[in-house]
């Protein structure tokens, strides 16, 4: 929808034209898809414009009202602008709510719930999410595709993986029930990412053998997206042509992002892109580019959109606070991005017992040299079963694997 720029503003443009003043809700439509083709083509200021002054004609509390306030709430969504939206997602909560609007109410709680869930109130997004669902005869399909696939990460988030599941599960018994299996792709991507975010790159790498290119004018329009949790695993995985295909990926989309002013998603693609960076050993590059997204992410008070992308985004995020000066307005963003990564406990069975061993002879303060010589491997075999550990576990070091491991119950007693 959003891939055909100039042509999309001049279609809405000539629908408002041609529309009667009486036919609201379908000007009302027409507005929320101008305004969001504007904003592709970095025109949000005058996109702004025009839905405040057709918001001065509107009635207090009806469909038009509400399509404005949509129209607004997306705006704030692909610029990026997600925490400063709570205005717009209450006013549009009381007008759906007092005109009777249950589509729309439904629409706004999923809006509230997406603004909660980024801004790290899990339990406030999953109560906007249970409404949706527990409405799902009274809304359409794509509304209920976004709030329970955000249900799903909110679960996630939340230390929850079983009903995150559960979540997924219903989702896709939903679906056949109303028999639309147009977004079965995304429901396999989110599930390889929910196996990626519990460390387990096995399971998620099954979904790349079978995973199909998006529509790219739709793809960016939800809350996953399937090529950028493609390059997520591509770089879990760390082969050489792995890190290869994800790089060039991974530029494709920041090309995509960028060009079409879409900066919540480009905030993403730079924070996974910088990952890849990192694990091409190419940290300085690695650390400018997560800078770049991080200015985006503090620009919009982000926090899910960065601590959903997994432990290798957690691992850049952890260099760039080390080299960020302390008590500045960027380290505290910076700390509470990090500490956001900490909510998600791994499931022990996600380790390997030659992991399990490695975890245990570290906690026993061993060198890798100890410990290779312990287990009869090399001290590059080690250091490639550190490293995983690292990534299931979501930490940075030494230290922090064990400490996570005892808090986890791998590990037992004290060092």
């Amino acid at each position: 929808m959003l891939s055909s720029g100039q042509r999309g503003v001049e279609l809405a443009e000539a629908a408002l034209r041609l529309l009667p003043d009486e036919y609201r809700y379908a000007r009302g439509l027409a507005l929320v898809f101008l305004a969001m083709h504007m904003q592709s083509l970095g025109q949000k200021r005058e996109a702004e414009e025009r839905l405040r002054l057709a918001a001065l004609r509107a009635l207090s509390s009806d469909a038009f009202s509400a399509r404005i306030l949509f129209a607004q709430w997306a705006l704030a969504w692909m610029a990026g602008e997600i925490a400063s939206a709570g205005a717009v997602i209450e006013r549009f909560l009381a007008v759906s709510q007092d005109a009777g609007l249950m589509v729309s109410l439904c629409w706004a709680h999923t809006y509230a719930g997406e603004r909660h869930l980024e801004i790290n109130e899990l339990e406030r997004a999953i109560e906007h999410f249970e409404v949706v669902v527990s409405h799902a005869h009274l809304t359409n399909f794509r509304c209920q595709v976004i709030a329970r696939m955000q249900l799903a990460l909110a679960q996630q988030a939340s230390g929850r993986p079983e009903q995150a599941d559960a979540v997924m599960r219903n989702l896709r018994a939903h679906a056949r029930a109303v028999q639309i299996f147009a977004h079965w792709p995304q429901f396999d991507a989110l599930e390889a990412r929910l196996w990626l975010l519990r460390g387990d790159v096995t399971n998620a790498a099954r979904w790349l053998q079978t995973s199909i290119r998006p529509n790219p004018g739709l793809e960016f329009l939800g809350p996953e997206y399937p090529r950028l949790t493609r390059a997520q695993i591509l770089i879990a995985q760390r082969s050489p042509e792995a890190l290869d295909e994800a790089f060039v990926l991974l530029r494709e989309l920041r090309c995509e992002t960028e060009t079409r002013h879409l900066h919540y998603a480009q905030a993403k693609v730079m924070a996974v892109q910088a990952s890849a960076l990192y694990a091409l050993n190419r940290s300085d590059e690695a650390l400018r580019v997560m800078e770049k997204a991080v200015q985006i992410g503090e620009r919009g008070g982000l926090i899910r959109a960065f601590a959903d992308l997994g432990p290798d985004v957690l691992t850049v995020l952890r260099a760039l606070a080390d080299c960020t000066e302390p008590g500045s307005m960027r380290r505290a963003y910076l700390d509470r991005l990090i500490a956001a990564f900490g909510v998600a406990p791994v499931a022990p069975s996600v380790l390997t017992l030659r992991e399990i061993e490695v975890l245990e002879l570290l906690g026993k303060r061993r060198s890798d040299k100890e410990i290779a010589e312990s287990l009869f491997v090399s001290r590059s075999t080690v250091a490639k079963h550190t490293a995983s550990i690292y990534r299931k576990l979501g930490v940075g070091n030494r230290r922090e694997a064990v400490a996570r491991a005892r808090a986890l119950g791998v590990l037992s007693g004290t060092a």
